[in-house]
């Protein structure tokens, strides 16, 4: 499946580079943000894949459908009707809505924001050439603001939205009476939001969890993975930065927490 899903967006033009497996659908892969807005392209045209055109009458690649209408619909309405921040309204109240997706690339050296209102894709890339980590740098803090004053100044526009239906039983959730909650992971440390000062020499940052279930898979910003089989354990993090860790148990319970290192 991996590498069905990697022909099909390369048939469209959208190579995606150093990646491979499953994580590539999650963003274990790279794109240039040409190929990332040519992409997001598909949800302002019910599926169609339009590449990117630097003049009005200059010839390009053609136009490809990789998705479904339906999915595109129901991908839409996931992304307009997300929390924006506190000075933003979303979905049916705003009157400019807008599909979007933020993301952050490790230590804050990328900060991205990609939307589209249906008639316009803008894509916004906030970060350090070179690669080097830069603290508070994140998609939703600065790239996101920066797309939002970019859609404010152009025409509203409408896109095709529609809310999922039920899900298949096979991806159903059920809750019997002896369950745990669905969100019983909570991690302790690093708590989410803060803002940690290392010590002169000491790299490793404690991680406690509470409500887990060991063996655990940890990754951090997406990129490095590792499994811890017990709770006396540490994160070796070298660099100052934005960080976010993502816990999954034996269970399939799972939790996050972002944070800064200076």
């Amino acid at each position: 499946m991996p590498e069905h899903f990697k022909a099909k967006l390369d048939q469209a033009g959208i190579p995606l580079r150093h990646g491979e497996g499953l994580p590539i659908a999650l963003g274990g892969a790279g794109l240039t943000l040409e190929e990332l807005v040519s992409l997001y392209s598909a949800l302002a045209n019910q599926g169609v894949i339009k590449p990117v055109r630097y003049s009005l009458g200059g010839g390009s690649r053609s136009a490809t459908t990789t998705f479904s209408p339906e999915a595109i619909a129901h991908t839409n309405w996931a992304l307009s009707n997300i929390t924006a921040g506190s000075d933003r309204m979303h979905g049916s109240i705003n009157q400019k809505p807008i599909a979007y997706k933020t993301g952050t690339g490790p230590g804050g050296a990328d900060a991205l924001a990609v939307g589209t209102n249906g008639h316009y894709v803008v894509g916004i890339w906030v970060g350090t050439p070179t690669g080097e980590y830069l603290a508070g740098n994140s998609g939703l803090r600065v790239a996101a603001p920066i797309l939002h004053q970019v859609f404010d100044l152009l025409p509203p526009a409408r896109f095709h939205a529609a809310k999922p239906k039920q899900a298949p039983e096979s991806l159903q959730y059920f809750r019997t009476a002896t369950s745990r909650s669905r969100f019983p992971i909570q991690i302790l440390f690093p708590l989410n939001g803060s803002t940690i000062t290392k010590r002169a020499g000491n790299p490793r940052i404690p991680l406690r969890i509470k409500g887990v279930t060991y063996p655990i898979v940890v990754s951090v910003n997406n990129r490095t993975m590792q499994i811890l089989k017990n709770n006396s354990t540490h994160l070796t993090l070298t660099q100052s930065g934005s960080y976010t860790i993502s816990v999954v148990d034996t269970k399939g319970f799972s939790a996050k927490a972002s944070f800064v290192i200076n």
